[in-house]
């Protein structure tokens, strides 16, 4: 019984764990629109639509193969941004500045 029980307990962590690592990663290219400072964020429109992004601590940005800061977009440049959700948010994982 103890055992049967553990095992069960132990399928179930790694369920919950194998779910939550799962999320999948959007890459979508886009233009800049609007930037806001204060609440480390941006939006983006591309051919089909738009999205507004949070960025976080974990957040890269590299502009070509340079690594460099949320303090370097501006609105109007070119990206690539690689995010996935947390809840209905969309989180930026990499942004890359692109030509």
């Amino acid at each position: 019984m103890r055992k049967s029980l553990g095992a069960a307990l132990a399928l179930g962590f790694v369920t919950i764990a194998t779910t939550a690592l799962a999320q999948t990663a959007t890459v979508q290219d886009a233009r800049v629109t609007l930037v806001d400072r204060a609440g480390k964020g941006f939006s983006a429109q591309w051919y089909t639509g738009n999205a507004s992004y949070q960025t976080n601590s974990r957040t890269t940005f590299r502009a070509g193969g340079t690594p460099t800061s949320f303090d370097y977009i501006k609105a109007g440049m070119n990206v690539r941004v690689t995010s996935h959700l947390e809840g209905q948010t969309p989180v930026v994982d990499d942004v890359v500045f692109v030509q």
